[in-house]
């Protein structure tokens, strides 16, 4: 029996990888498919696979290479894929390391997408206010093909749902490139027809089926429609920018019909549950307005009207009574207040304190002309007193008596030591005066009588 070659994975695996990258070049080629699985992860890195209908090939992009990139990668788009082909040792798996990517057909059509997405975005379409839902919802205008299955889809949905409804077709061509300005007709006629709601709707198709939906005109002539508007183009998956624009976006045509209508049934319920709640209501009230009569008839006052008229009759007298009491105290005391103010205000008047200080200065005058008359006479007593005195007193008087005043150059002359010889002196007597020379003084002789001889020479 021969011997068993035995070698580990890791050995393979490294085997397996230096083939791949001795005989497997690529040499620019382009990888074309579409993305898969499509994984952005915290680090930047993209983790994918690309794939067609036979195979799919597991792929990573480092962050490197993904900044690169011009357009935004999306799941589902289709893409032209350059890089290396490796086996990742860890794992055993094949991957192709992506060094870059570009749209390829329809991705071209995503690159569109998001271009006109932006431009409708900064024009502020996508946020104007939604018009609400219309309550009660009557006239349904319908814009689809005339021949397709989303049409007969609405209306069956509507029928079973709410068949009372009026619908109203609006043909409109849903796919190619007469389809934009078809629908753009459609719903300038929906709009003008007076209608409660308008349904846009399509079947499911291809992204490029359902591209038309996209236009921007559409998208703007939602945006500024006067009725309320449903889309319901495709599948879930698919949203358009009419989707966007619309008042309500729906997932299908039939989930577009069953918004805008109610079901028969739960309306049905709905009324029975509003009748229960009525005649619950009704029952209750009922019974309070029995309870309220009997209270109303167990009532004294009802039972005999004129008998509490009467009482309270007599009660408004008394009140009466003592309201005119309280009048006619408060008015007394109004009185007394007023009579007590004005004496108060007739003190405190300027007016009467004027006259009485007028008394007052009048008494003071008086008292001041009988003080002055007093004073008076009593200085012309006095006056009197002294000019006698001052009479008696007066040298004058002396000088009548015989005797004269001598002086020289102004002051009298009191001894005769005072005067020499031959000065001028003034004589002062009662009647006048004399101007003298003095021929002689004699000191220590007494003065004799008329006999005696003059020692004047007297000057008239």
């Amino acid at each position: 029996m021969s011997e068993q070659l035995v070698v580990p994975v890791s050995a393979l695996v490294t085997r397996i990888k230096t083939c791949l990258q001795q005989n497997l070049r690529l040499d620019g080629a382009w990888i074309q498919g579409e993305i898969s699985n499509l994984t952005r992860h915290r680090s930047g890195h993209y983790y994918f696979s690309i794939k067609d209908a036979a195979s799919e090939l597991t792929c990573v992009m480092f962050r490197s290479y993904v900044q690169k990139m011009n357009f935004r990668l999306e799941e589902g788009m289709s893409v032209l894929a350059s890089g290396d082909v490796n086996v990742y040792e860890q794992r055993g798996s094949l991957q192709f390391y992506v060094r870059a990517l570009k749209p390829d057909g329809v991705g071209e059509l995503y690159l569109e997408l998001e271009r006109r997405k932006k431009k409708l975005e900064a024009e502020g379409i996508f946020s104007l206010n939604k018009r609400p839902k219309p309550r009660g919802i009557q006239k349904i205008g319908i814009i689809t093909a005339k021949e397709g299955a989303a049409l007969q889809d609405v209306r069956r949905t509507i029928a079973s749902r709410w068949p009372m409804a009026e619908l109203f077709l609006f043909p409109a061509t849903v796919q190619g490139k007469q389809a934009p300005a078809s629908i753009l007709k459609a719903l300038d006629q929906a709009d003008d027809a007076g209608l409660d709601a308008i349904l846009l709707v399509r079947g499911g198709g291809s992204f490029e089926d359902l591209f038309c939906f996209n236009d921007e005109n559409i998208a703007r002539r939602l945006a500024h429609m006067k009725t309320y508007t449903v889309t319901g183009v495709g599948h879930e998956v698919d949203t358009t920018l009419a989707d966007f624009a619309a008042d309500q976006r729906t997932a299908t045509p039939t989930a577009a019909a069953q918004w805008i209508t109610p079901a028969q049934k739960e309306v049905w319920q709905w009324f029975e549950q509003k009748r229960a709640q009525l005649i619950q209501s009704m029952n209750a009230r009922m019974d309070q307005a029995a309870a309220r009569l009997l209270q109303y008839q167990s009532n004294p006052y009802l039972a005999d009207p004129l008998s509490w008229a009467q009482k309270k009759e007599l009660e408004l007298a008394a009140v009466s009574t003592r309201l005119k009491s309280a009048q006619a105290s408060f008015a007394a005391a109004q009185q007394n207040r007023l009579a007590s103010l004005r004496l108060q205000l007739n003190r405190q008047s300027p007016q009467a304190r004027i006259q009485v200080e007028l008394v007052r200065l009048g008494q003071l005058d008086q008292m001041l002309g009988q003080s002055m008359q007093e004073f008076a006479r009593g200085q012309r007593d006095r006056l009197c007193r002294n000019a006698s005195l001052l009479d008696a007193y007066s040298p004058l008087k002396v000088l009548s008596r015989g005797y004269a005043l001598v002086s020289a150059e102004g002051q009298l002359v009191h001894s005769a030591a005072d005067i020499q010889a031959g000065a001028l002196v003034d004589v002062r007597l009662h009647d006048g005066t004399l101007e003298a020379q003095v021929l002689k003084t004699n000191q220590g002789r007494s003065v004799a009588g008329k006999n005696d001889r003059h020692d004047v020479q007297e000057e008239q």
